[in-house]
């Protein structure tokens, strides 16, 4: 809730280290109360902040010697003893912590400047001004939610409307009623966002909704599916939604967030390649094929494009096992430098 977004900022003004986390599970054992106690072991905070049930939860894993500040029970009397701590751009501002889906969740450090950077490089890329009205239900422990959905309004000056993720998932009309509501402009979800609207949100509740104003509908955070953009564009266009407002994005907690992004006002492309020649690591466009193929012989995988890469990131795509650039038209690795991209992973050396 609010209070989370305060505590961030009480944390920026008094020069400390962010390290947002997921609220531990109720129960012993649950996949979040393990991936909040090795955040905790990681990272060796100072100071554990929260309120509610998650806070003690939260003292219930961590040592006893480690203090924790119950938010609920703060009285907010403190601004004159409020000291300007003394910082660079080079200060590290901010850990993200990666899912650990892969392997153990590893420390994303963000400095200043990268935070600055990024979100200069998202703020021109889709167009935000300070008339600019965002919604979100994005959890603000997430690089997305916490990037695009915190930080992107207050840097540029605008409205922001949060709602619960359990909110948007018990009722996903809920998002796009607050986007009419609100009149936003930008809001950002992952694919299967768009896919839950689709599936739960009748025909008929449909012409009620006002989405006429969305300018920027963000997916990102997982694989985009070109039928997800097709199908939602179609389903919703009796709202006012246009097809040029569906952006399909790339980005990292190691490159702060964003990477790449489909230009405004244009249609999202959708390239058609052979399955076949990828799984070898080539690229082929099946337009380019050979027409007199045999019908049928063909297996076709649709490829939708994250856009450009910001003018800030320089990239190469690279042969993953010599590190050499990969040439025209061969499957590679991304690797990408710029202002935006992560000094490295906290106390882990050999990760970073």
């Amino acid at each position: 809730g609010l209070r989370f977004i305060a505590a961030l900022f009480g944390c920026l003004y008094a020069g400390a280290i962010v390290v947002p986390n997921y609220p531990p599970g109720l129960r012993e054992g649950t996949k979040s109360s393990s991936r909040f106690l090795r955040v905790v072991q990681d990272a060796k905070p100072a100071v554990v902040i929260g309120s509610g049930k998650s806070l003690e939860t939260a003292q219930s894993i961590v040592s006893a010697e480690l203090p924790c500040i119950d938010l609920d029970s703060l009285t907010g009397q403190a601004e004159d003893d409020w000291i300007e701590p003394k910082q660079s751009q080079s200060d590290i501002t901010l850990i993200q912590y990666t899912s650990g889906s892969t392997s153990h969740p590893k420390g994303v450090m963000l400095t200043h400047e990268n935070l600055l950077a990024n979100l200069q490089t998202i703020s021109m890329t889709t167009g935000t001004s300070v008339s600019s009205v965002g919604v979100c239900w994005v959890p603000p422990y997430h690089d997305m939610g916490l990037i695009s959905c915190i930080f992107l309004p207050v840097y540029v000056g605008f409205k922001g409307v949060h709602m619960s993720p359990h909110q948007f998932l018990l009722k996903p009309r809920c998002w796009l009623e607050a986007i009419s509501r609100y009149q936003a402009t930008i809001s950002v979800a992952p694919n299967f966002a768009y896919e839950l609207c689709l599936d739960r949100i009748a025909e008929e509740q449909k012409t009620d909704l006002d989405l006429s104003s969305w300018e920027a509908a963000l997916n990102g955070t997982e694989p985009v599916h070109h039928e997800t953009l097709s199908r939602f564009s179609k389903a919703f266009s009796v709202s006012g939604f246009k097809s040029t407002a569906m952006l399909p994005c790339y980005g990292m907690a190691e490159a702060t967030l964003w990477v790449s992004g489909k230009p405004m006002k244009t249609d999202p492309i959708v390239g058609r390649f052979s399955k076949h020649d990828l799984e070898r690591g080539l690229v082929v466009p099946l337009d380019q094929l050979e027409t007199n193929a045999l019908p049928g012989t063909l297996q076709e995988k649709c490829l939708v494009s994250t856009g450009r890469v910001a003018e800030s990131l320089d990239l190469k795509i690279v042969n993953a096992r010599t590190g050499s650039v990969s040439a025209t038209n061969r499957v590679g690795e991304i690797i990408i430098a710029g202002q935006s991209v992560s000094p490295g992973y906290w106390k882990n050396s050999k990760a970073t």
